[in-house]
């Protein structure tokens, strides 16, 4: 088999799908994890845990012999479930911990090596997501409330504990953010008054690292090998093959002059 990297996926709603975008949860991970591991979106916009949990049975690859492992797991899912129970999305508190459950346990059935992180659903500012529902067409009315999110967001750090996984706690810092700016200025942390900014991802970012760090450390960015050597240890370690000599030559001549060959 070929030189593969193993995989972190992260799974969630919109809040994962999106992600991607300047830092973002997803490309954050994807950065700090480059030559590392192979960072997966099966972020899923719109859905709550019942239709994840649907999905994801079909589409979460098992672990094969010889294939790339998943290595890591992000579990993000709470702000849709926790929109008002007349809503279309809504999930009850119960439910919704009772499927966290169910996809914790399918990960580990499919990929037996996954260290789980739980993730927090975060606040939301209630006039802006407003604004964006009569963007969107819809009727300016709430169709979620803030305790109620706040409910779903302590929900995911009981299961922690039951679970005895790690739990990135996204909300906390969100809020007191949202706080700290004030009510003129508290809709700054989000792009519509639930999807997150590029400031409000690096709170769960710097959540999900330190969950990483202190539960799993030897899967901690700075602990895992680059896949293939640096390219200043080419020369000395003759990590390429013999096939790569004149290109070794090469980099050994470049890395005498301080220059970078790359």
């Amino acid at each position: 088999m070929p030189p593969q990297l193993d995989r972190f996926v992260c799974l969630g709603d919109s809040l994962t799908e999106l992600s991607w975008d300047e830092q973002g949860l997803g490309a954050s991970l994807a950065h700090l994890y480059q030559r590392k591991l192979d960072v997966l979106n099966r972020g899923l916009s719109g859905y709550n845990s019942d239709w994840a949990l649907h999905v994801w049975k079909q589409w979460l690859e098992p672990t094969t012999d010889g294939g790339p492992k998943t290595q890591l797991v992000t579990l993000w899912l709470g702000a849709n479930d926790a929109v008002l129970p007349s809503e279309l999305q809504a999930v009850p508190l119960e439910r919704y911990k009772a499927n966290l459950r169910a996809i914790v346990a399918l990960v580990h059935d499919r990929c037996p090596e996954a260290s789980v992180v739980l993730v927090t659903p975060t606040p939301f500012h209630p006039e802006g997501w407003l604004d964006e529902r009569v963007r969107r067409g819809l009727t300016r009315e709430h169709d979620r409330a803030p305790e109620r999110t706040r409910e779903y967001a302590e929900a995911v750090r009981q299961l922690g504990n039951e679970l005895s996984l790690p739990v990135a706690d996204a909300y906390t810092p969100v809020d007191a953010e949202m706080r700290q700016l004030g009510p003129e200025k508290e809709g700054n942390v989000f792009t519509d008054g639930l999807h997150l900014n590029a400031a409000a991802y690096k709170h769960v970012v710097n959540a999900v690292v330190k969950a990483i760090e202190a539960h799993y450390p030897e899967k901690a960015p700075d602990a895992l090998p680059l896949l293939f050597p640096y390219w200043r240890d080419i020369p000395t370690a003759g990590a390429l093959g013999p096939e790569f000599s004149v290109a070794d030559k090469a980099v050994a001549a470049a890395a005498a002059n301080h220059t970078d060959p790359f």
